[in-house]
């Protein structure tokens, strides 16, 4: 399967979602329109959790993109400090953590399951190597939720999708 037929399958996906059809109807849909990528389907649909558990965890979702949008700005805070003392030649480090924040609250806001497990997994190394920084404490104060947060909906998105996963016409790899 091409990069674009992927690209393209998975963004009806997002649009199918966001109209309230269920998995099993989207796959059927997408199984016509794309009969030579069954496995594909299935295994882009496998990354999402059904509209049920997603209405279910909206509202941890969104705290957890609060805290996010929280934490981000902060980092872009302390960024611009820290780049005041060092070097102006250091702008582009300033924003590069920010962007793979950004980055993983979009994924997030989509449902997209590995998501929440790599945000809790940087919430949580971040909040381990931050106790250097001046704001650390500050940064602590909102790693350790984001990483509870995160791995809890990753995991309950995981049971759920495995669950559900089979009913689609999927195999669990």
């Amino acid at each position: 399967m091409s990069t674009s037929n992927t690209k393209q399958i998975d963004k009806e996906i997002r649009t199918q979602f966001k109209k309230g059809i269920d998995k099993s109807e989207i796959f059927s849909e997408l199984a016509k329109e794309y009969p030579e990528n069954l496995d594909s389907i299935s295994r882009l649909l496998k990354q999402y959790p059904d509209l049920q558990t997603q209405q279910k965890y909206k509202i941890p979702v969104n705290i957890l993109l609060v805290l996010l949008v929280i934490v981000t700005a902060l980092k872009i805070m302390s960024g611009i400090v820290l780049l005041l003392k060092i070097s102006p030649l250091a702008l582009p480090f300033l924003f590069f953590i920010p962007l793979i924040n950004i980055w993983m609250m979009v994924e997030i806001s989509r449902y997209k399951q590995i998501y929440f497990f790599i945000t809790g997994c940087l919430a949580f190394v971040g909040a381990q190597g931050i106790k250097s920084i001046e704001t650390g404490a500050l940064f602590a104060i909102f790693a350790i939720p984001i990483a509870i947060i995160a791995f809890y909906i990753g995991y309950k998105f995981k049971k759920n999708i495995e669950h559900n996963h089979n009913e689609i016409g999927g195999t669990n790899r």
